[in-house]
């Protein structure tokens, strides 16, 4: 459980999920979706080729 990818994408679920709740326009619940998934999905992306290039050593210790 020490992925960031991992804790990254629940984060963006749960952070689109509690958009909703806000009461938001569907205009601005639009835009802060899509900014919650670019982020979410640079960052793992990102994070996949830094641990794709890091020769097995991943920034979260495992092997």
């Amino acid at each position: 459980m020490k992925s960031k990818k991992l804790w990254t994408t629940i984060s963006g679920i749960i952070s689109v999920i509690l958009v909703s709740q806000f009461g938001l326009t569907p205009e601005m619940s639009d835009i802060v979706i899509m900014a919650v998934a670019t982020i979410a999905g640079s960052f793992n992306i990102g994070q996949g080729i830094a641990d794709g290039l890091s020769d097995g050593k991943t920034s979260s210790g495992a092997r």
